[in-house]
């Protein structure tokens, strides 16, 4: 993640994000959508709360062969409970998280 003032000036480079797509705040809290299977929390000072459905295993396997198993139109290899490709995420009223993900079929 890289941060810019208005006129386009780099202030700072936050290291450890893979694919980052989006960014929604609650809060004090920074939710990080990565489309290498995973979301991520930052606290107020830019400091990882949790990276939510990190697994290096899975990462690897969603990644590999050009990402193909995003693109499988019956699901097919996909895990329930593990992210794909989160590309968007928000809080909803209440603070939860709805995590949107770059499938051929698309998947909330």
């Amino acid at each position: 993640l890289q941060w810019f003032t208005l006129e386009g000036r780099h202030l700072k480079t936050l290291e450890g994000f893979i694919l980052p797509a989006n960014l929604d705040q609650r809060g004090d809290v920074l939710l990080v959508p990565d489309l290498s299977a995973r979301v991520t929390l930052l606290d107020r000072n830019d400091k990882v709360i949790v990276h939510l459905g990190e697994d290096p295993a899975w990462r690897e396997a969603v990644l590999k062969d050009g990402m193909k198993l995003r693109r499988s139109e019956t699901g097919e290899g996909w895990v329930s409970g593990k992210f794909l490709h989160p590309h968007d995420a928000c809080f909803d009223a209440n603070g939860n998280i709805l995590v949107a993900e770059w499938v051929h079929t698309g998947r909330i």
